[in-house]
């Protein structure tokens, strides 16, 4: 008959016959027969990087901040310190007598390590990698758990076929000291606690339940019976429910803790073991010893929604996930940019930067002094750099009805480079016509709060009330022009790039202020200015026209309406935003 105390019994006798011998959040797995963690994304239910790790990996417990796993190393005598942020091992702290369980205190400080043949349990100091401590136990502690204070340390004492243990025993974290021995029953093997420390779980192989332990009296006050072998054991965030896996039934026991009664049980892979919650409570995954693979649960339903293979023999007793923990975003470079102070007022550059392009928009004078733009698509490089062609666009007059894109002409006038030394300020390095230059750039500000713009944001587009971005007319019906907002606090800056009735580039700008829910209005204006190349470039050179009125009302984050009167000329468009690489970037 399979059992969860058999089957650890018979590892630790074939790890001493082999003893010498060659043998995002995150869920870290051990494998206890390929000697290796897998590293799953549990986002996408894939095994992202397979970690070698000392002989016998047993236990696996994460730290708070989920930037290191302590791996308890059982043939290597050793727990193994795994770098999250690289997926390599980044230390090796030698123990006593073969770890099996291991667990982390809520301030990361410290690991306590269950050490099977030496029957005590080192304290590892997280700052240093070293052990601090050895707290004698009884014979052969297993799983160990430390409430959510760091108070104290539960150990489940399973103890051998000959001297079956039958104990929990509770150890004061301040002296390192046990301090009470509950009475469980034969052959403990796991313990968890749920989120108060108010009560412990311990999986009880003697008696196919689980015991209930009161924390304030240290004893207990409830059995569960669960129907077959228990091994590993976890409390979901809310406290609601235990997840007890049932090694010799292949399945997991789902527990009500408010009846102390099983309601569920959910069939896993064959001889499942370790098992872990998410933080959010939505999953469960289960390390299947004998099949080799994790089964992940859905809590909602109880239902298992994915399957993944492992290594060999997956092990993966303890708290194998890791915490919830914001990913960096990349800097993110959306929106008006400029020289620094205005030094050089009077044009100035956009950026659209969906994923690792940016669609640039610089709006300057050509060597007459008319307003001209151009643009670059710039792809990011290994350096972090954005370089592209620059490009001269011509096309029908902005007042064409219909606007044919099939008239717009490229040509290509020279290459850029985008550097950036940090989320505002940068480098502008280009060659124009045969001319080289070199602008330094700021972000454009002029109003509060300044947005942060994020590709692939959580909020969707249409729920922005950010509008920042390049909009244009919706499935590019218009393709070859396109306006800039720039959007901070209650005003829109707008870049509007068109063309004139000859079809030569033509860009105006207005400021246009809030006037009401999702509307903002304000005047156009035309402006010449020095040639882009003039050394210096003098802004008291500019001349500014108002050349008519622009209003433009949003239905959505994502959609809207802009209503001008350019040189005489009144005429209504549709306006989207303009998406390249989906789903885009959202400015909050």
């Amino acid at each position: 008959m399979r059992t969860w105390s058999r089957f650890l019994v018979g590892s630790l006798i074939a790890a001493i016959l082999s003893y010498g011998a060659q043998a995002a959040p995150f869920a870290y797995i051990t494998n206890a027969g390929s000697n290796t963690v897998s590293v799953i994304d549990t986002a996408r239910n894939v095994v992202v990087a397979t970690v070698s790790v000392g002989s016998g990996p047993m236990g696996v417990a994460v730290n708070p901040s989920g930037t290191r796993v302590y791996v308890a190393s059982l043939t290597t005598n050793s727990v193994v310190v795994i770098d999250t942020a690289t997926n390599t091992v980044s230390a090796t702290v030698a123990v006593a007598g073969s770890p099996v369980g291991v667990a982390v205190n809520p301030s990361g400080t410290r690991v306590y390590a269950t050490t099977i043949f030496s029957n005590n349990v080192s304290v590892i100091d997280t700052a240093t990698n070293a052990v601090v401590a050895t707290i004698p136990v009884s014979t052969t502690p297993a799983g160990i758990a430390v409430n959510s204070s760091g108070t104290r340390a539960y150990v489940a004492i399973m103890g051998t076929g000959n001297n079956p243990g039958s104990t929990v025993q509770v150890v004061d974290t301040a002296t390192n000291v046990v301090i009470a021995n509950v009475a469980v029953g034969v052959g403990p093997q796991t313990v968890a606690l749920n989120p108060a420390g108010t009560l412990a779980y311990a999986t009880v192989a003697g008696s196919n339940s689980v015991a209930v332990i009161d924390t304030a009296t240290n004893r207990v006050v409830r059995n569960i019976a669960v129907g077959g072998s228990p091994g590993g054991i976890v409390v979901n965030p809310s406290g609601t429910r235990i997840y007890v896996a049932i090694f010799d039934m292949d399945n997991l026991a789902v527990i009500d803790t408010a009846t102390n009664v099983v309601i569920a049980t959910v069939a896993v892979g064959t001889s499942p073991g370790g098992v872990a919650v998410t933080p959010a409570g939505t999953r469960v995954y289960v390390a299947n010893f004998d099949s080799d693979d994790v089964s992940v649960i859905d809590t909602a339903t109880n239902a298992v929604v994915a399957t993944i293979p492992v290594g060999m023999a997956p092990f993966a007793l303890g708290l194998f996930i890791g915490p919830d923990v914001p990913v960096a975003q990349p800097r993110n470079y959306q929106g008006m940019w400029a020289v620094p102070n205005l030094a050089e007022a009077g044009w100035g550059i956009n950026f659209t930067h969906q994923d690792g392009i940016i669609f640039a928009s610089w709006f300057t004078y050509d060597a007459n002094g008319k307003p001209w733009w151009l643009t670059m698509t710039a792809q990011q490089q290994s350096d972090g750099s954005f370089t592209g062609s620059i490009d001269v666009t011509a096309g029908p007059p902005f007042s064409a009805v219909p606007f044919d894109p099939t008239h717009v002409t490229h040509a290509t006038v020279g290459t850029g480079r985008l550097t950036f030394s940090d989320a505002n300020n940068g480098t502008f390095s280009y060659t124009v016509n045969g001319i080289a230059q070199v602008k330094t750039l700021a972000r454009f500000l002029f109003a509060a709060p300044v947005p942060v713009c994020t590709f692939n944001n959580a909020l969707a587009a249409t729920q922005a009330v950010n509008y920042q971005d390049m909009w244009a007319v919706p499935n590019l019906a218009e393709a070859g022009w396109g306006i800039n907002f720039t959007h901070q606090g209650d005003v829109i800056f707008a870049s509007w790039f068109t063309y004139d009735q000859n079809g030569h580039p033509l860009w105006v700008t207005a400021t246009l202020m809030k006037t009401a829910a999702r509307t903002y209005t304000g005047a156009l204006d035309a402006t010449t200015g020095p040639p882009f190349n003039a050394v210096p470039f003098d802004p008291s050179h500019l001349t500014h026209t108002t050349v008519g009125t622009a209003t433009v009302t949003f239905t959505d984050g994502a959609n809207g309406t802009f209503v001008y009167t350019l040189n005489g000329v009144t005429q209504t468009k549709a306006l989207t935003r303009f998406v390249f690489r989906a789903p885009g970037t959202v400015c909050q």
